[in-house]
């Protein structure tokens, strides 16, 4: 059971939109990589558009897939959630993630790798990448559970599984920030740390956890 009701923290879900924006905002997940990230693979050198490692491009390859199924957790939450809460964070993660997807396969195309399909979350993609559950992909049984679920029973099983996803996406950031010399990926990496650390902050307040 979800320990808050979730109409009483919709002013904290506004608040992390507005200063946040779950991958917009200051560190933009989605803006961000439109601004920040991309603008910069506009430009030669050191951009993303320029040059890509092997860790670059195995990055954006395993990066794809797992945004494109939390394309598909949003889609599901936009037609079965009873909360409009957990409705406007689907927005959110949809609006950060799909502009990231487009980006990063721009990057594999100018680092002469072949952009990923699954873009519409359809099909993740990532056995071919290496990926498994520690990623925090869901597996089919996971999504079709998730999708036999309507309102308050959705919207838990839902947030719990949107924290474990993130988590997954977060630790593939952090590891790239490790390895990649590469200024774009590195600043698309610590805009994905900050936007779904601030998603996770927000189910964590929605849910009293």
């Amino acid at each position: 059971m979800i320990a808050k009701p979730l109409a009483a923290v919709g002013a904290a879900l506004a608040l992390a939109t507005v200063l946040a924006a779950c991958g917009g905002g200051a560190h933009t997940s989605s803006g961000g990589s439109t601004s920040a990230a991309a603008h910069g693979s506009d430009h030669s050198g050191g951009s993303a558009g320029s040059a890509g490692s092997a860790a670059d491009i195995l990055y954006a390859q395993q990066m794809i897939p797992h945004h494109a199924q939390a394309l598909e957790l949003a889609d599901l939450a936009a037609s079965k959630a009873a909360s409009p809460e957990v409705k406007a964070l689907a927005a959110q993660i949809k609006a950060a993630q799909d502009p990231e997807i487009q980006l990063m396969n721009t990057w594999l195309t100018a680092w002469g790798a072949e952009p990923i399909d699954g873009m519409d979350g359809s099909d993740s993609g990532h056995a071919g990448h290496g990926m498994d559950m520690g990623d925090g992909m869901m597996s089919e049984q996971d999504m079709a559970a998730l999708a036999a679920l309507d309102g308050a029973a959705f919207d838990q099983m839902w947030l719990e599984m949107v924290v474990a996803h993130h988590e997954g996406a977060i630790a593939m950031a952090q590891q790239i920030l490790v390895t990649s010399a590469n200024a774009e990926v590195r600043a698309l990496a610590q805009q994905v740390i900050d936007g779904q650390s601030a998603e996770i902050a927000t189910i964590e307040k929605l849910t009293g956890t």
